[in-house]
């Protein structure tokens, strides 16, 4: 179980110690190179095994893994690549996936990563975001048919409608309803289900959530997929109160946000410079 585990990890090294700035494993600059091991007449280059056994090692379960021991779970790595290699298996359907996903993850690593990783959050960056997304922070109550009979969804709207009645007659009676009452995660919270974009919510969800502009407004009974939905807005705070409030979560969306529109950008600019056709009647 041990050498499967470890023989993963090492599949994903091989390929992430390839995925660097220079995407260069070639023979010819192992010249100067010392070979730690070989087999069947395949070298392991001692940069290749120093560098493996670095990050292999770099935390549990194999912090303690000796390099002697490393270096024969090496040795029956490269077996089982001969061995799969012999079987032709490089050539099924599976592997040439694999292949093009690997591929797209290292063009990805090396082209996208070094702009990623030197992301500035601007205060234009923050106001996009809040006035395309919003942000608040809400409570709901969600009540869940038992099944999906027409008379079991009947039975939880009948009773999502009485507890809205209910709501709107007191609204600060919200959190215990909830407690009481909702089938969701945060029930047991009150219904508080924190800070939330747009884009954190179903949209059925969003549609009504931000909608509400006042701090206790209760939302209309809304209907999803998963059953029957009351939201309250318990916090609304204007783009300078998050600023100087520092409310959690919000720098974090936009940095996703904005990493996101990267990768956006990145993929119209490939599709710009690409001949491409599309049969859209298959897609009827």
């Amino acid at each position: 179980m041990r050498f499967l585990t470890l023989f993963l990890v090492l599949f994903g090294l091989f390929f992430s110690s390839y995925a660097d700035d220079t995407l260069k494993v070639l023979e010819k600059e192992k010249k100067n190179d010392k070979v730690v091991a070989t087999v069947n007449g395949v070298p392991i280059y001692f940069s290749d095994f120093s560098e493996l056994y670095e990050n292999a090692t770099r935390g549990k379960p194999y912090k303690k893994l000796t390099k002697e021991e490393f270096l024969d779970y090496l040795i029956k790595f490269e077996l089982a690549i001969q061995r799969a290699q012999k079987l032709e298996l490089h050539k099924t359907e599976l592997a040439q996936q694999t292949f093009r996903n690997t591929i797209h993850n290292i063009l990805v690593q090396k082209e996208l990563t070094p702009k990623l990783q030197s992301i500035k959050i601007t205060d234009q960056d923050m106001e996009a975001y809040f006035k395309e997304k919003g942000w608040g922070r809400f409570s709901q109550i969600v009540v869940i048919p038992q099944d999906k009979s027409e008379a079991e969804i009947n039975k939880a709207k009948s009773k999502a409608e009485n507890l809205h009645k209910e709501i709107l007659k007191t609204p600060n009676m919200f959190p215990e309803l909830a407690k009481r009452h909702s089938q969701g995660p945060s029930a047991d919270v009150g219904g508080d289900i924190g800070y939330k974009s747009k884009d954190d919510i179903l949209p059925e969800l969003a549609d009504e959530a931000f909608k509400m502009e006042r701090v206790s407004s209760i939302s209309a009974v809304i209907k999803t997929f998963v059953g029957f939905h009351i939201f309250q807005l318990t916090d609304k705070p204007s783009l300078g109160e998050i600023k100087q409030k520092k409310i959690p979560g919000f720098q974090e969306r936009v940095e996703s946000y904005k990493r996101a529109k990267m990768f956006e950008e990145y993929y119209n600019n490939l599709k710009k410079n690409a001949k491409i056709t599309l049969n859209k009647s298959l897609l009827e």
